[in-house]
């Protein structure tokens, strides 16, 4: 892979790049399936693999273009071998969603709350791609990992080891809106905070510990994950209202 535009499909004056992608920025942008996660060289594929690019566009507001395309470049060896081409492929258009961006309400109570790992293409939950039913999917997107500061901009204070030690943990998570119960569970216990430990085997439905999954219409959805063992409030069907509390912070999974 030689490089890749992302480029605007609705622009009266031909398509115009609105992001290249080459060399450095294309390798780091790119995952090949079965490498290593410290891969070298990613842009290199061999017969028969394939490899995901991540990109993320940021544009004005005013200047969202109706439709996106790519164009890609690669190195191919030639038929006859010994030598190599440059072929540029071009794109479908994909139509941008239209619909402005949902505003929420805040999902934790209190003060200091820092998104430690939100949306960002090398964030690692931008990165985790999970295979299920066959297809591959990026669920966790949009999450983000809030942590609570105290005022010296510290998360926790005595053992380390110790989840009571952290000023986030407990705390009350709020519906963000008006919504409806989807899925709940309250049973798996407490992981102690270490980055390998884990209180039970991961599975696909233990993966985000205790949580509750609101419905908050118009086809967008929030996810509690992780939450204190004991402390969900609300079950399957139940309505909520904005703000409401639905468990504590806790560290389950």
């Amino acid at each position: 892979l030689d490089f890749v535009e992302v480029r605007d499909g609705s622009s009266t004056d031909g398509d115009k790049a609105l992001l290249r992608l080459q060399e450095d920025t294309l390798n780091k942008a790119l995952r090949r399936h079965g490498a290593p996660f410290e891969d070298p060289d990613r842009r290199l594929l061999a017969p028969g693999h394939s490899a995901v690019l991540f990109v993320w566009l940021s544009l004005n507001s005013d200047d969202v273009p109706r439709l996106l395309t790519h164009r890609i470049g690669v190195t191919v060896p030639t038929a006859a071998g010994g030598g190599t081409d440059s072929v540029t492929v071009d794109g479908l258009n994909v139509t941008v969603a239209s619909q402005m961006p949902r505003i929420v309400g805040p999902p934790l109570e209190g003060d200091q709350w820092l998104a430690a790992n939100g949306p960002d293409n090398s964030a690692n939950h931008r990165r985790t791609l999970l295979s299920l039913t066959g297809e591959a999917h990026i669920a966790q997107r949009f999450a983000i990992d809030w942590v609570r500061l105290y005022d010296d901009g510290r998360t926790f204070r005595s053992d380390p080891l110790k989840n009571s030690s952290y000023r986030a943990f407990g705390a009350n998570v709020l519906a963000v809106a008006d919504g409806i119960v989807v899925d709940a569970a309250d049973e798996i216990p407490e992981n102690v905070p270490d980055l390998v430990a884990r209180a039970v085997t991961i599975t696909p439905r233990r993966l985000v510990g205790n949580f509750v999954l609101l419905d908050i219409g118009d086809g967008a959805w929030a996810v509690y994950a992780h939450l204190q063992l004991a402390s969900v409030q609300v079950r399957r069907g139940n309505r909520v209202g904005a703000g409401q509390a639905l468990g504590g912070v806790g560290k389950s999974r």
